[in-house]
């Protein structure tokens, strides 16, 4: 039941972080919206599985194993939107 609910919330923290890209880049979707929620949330469910596998080898447990299973997976989608970017910038010129 743990893994259903992190992926419902990696899935809305992709969505989030996809919604709020051009804010934060302040310039226009590249690839448009469907491919930045997508990107985004792609990102975060996948890393957050590997998190879910390698975090129990690691014996991390607590608040860390709390923030990683947040926070990691959120700056995974916001490198992969920036590097999404980059590649269209670098695609144009």
């Amino acid at each position: 039941m743990t893994f259903i609910i992190l992926i419902a919330v990696w899935i809305v923290i992709g969505l989030l972080l996809g919604a709020f890209a051009t804010s934060i880049w302040k310039e226009p979707r590249p690839y448009g919206d469907v491919a930045d929620y997508g990107a985004a949330v792609i990102a975060t469910v996948i890393t957050g599985i590997i998190d879910w596998l390698i975090f129990p080898y690691f014996n991390i447990e607590g608040w860390l194993k709390f923030a990683g299973f947040i926070l990691e997976p959120a700056l995974v989608a916001l490198v992969v939107l920036w590097v999404m970017r980059k590649m269209k910038r670098a695609k144009v010129e």
